[in-house]
């Protein structure tokens, strides 16, 4: 009996999806550093992460985009926006803090 995936190759492509949700969770982040041109940095930065989906759906041998596919993309942004980039996040304010810091001493 099988919980939720029904072959081994979707288990894997589902594995393969998430650190691919990852990556482009932290893109997105990074657009934000793009200034006024932000939108077609976003949408750029979509367009690049559908090649490796299609790379990964044709190396699995998936006939079409799955739902499990999307999942894995979700949750790889997801584990991203509240793990790693809460971090990231931190990191930056504290070093911001720092240099305003050492700006404003005599």
């Amino acid at each position: 009996m099988t919980l939720f995936f029904e072959t081994a190759g979707q288990a894997q492509a589902f594995l393969a999806a998430v650190p691919l949700g990852l990556v482009l969770a932290a893109c997105l982040d990074a657009s934000a550093l793009a200034g006024p041109l932000r939108p077609v940095a976003d949408v750029l930065m979509m367009l690049a992460g559908a090649a490796p989906l299609m790379a990964m759906m044709l190396l699995a041998r998936d006939e079409a985009l799955r739902l499990y596919h999307l999942l894995a993309i979700l949750t790889g942004a997801v584990l991203y926006t509240q793990g790693i980039g809460r971090l990231v996040r931190l990191i930056r304010e504290r070093l911001q803090k720092a240099k305003k810091s050492d700006d404003s001493a005599p």
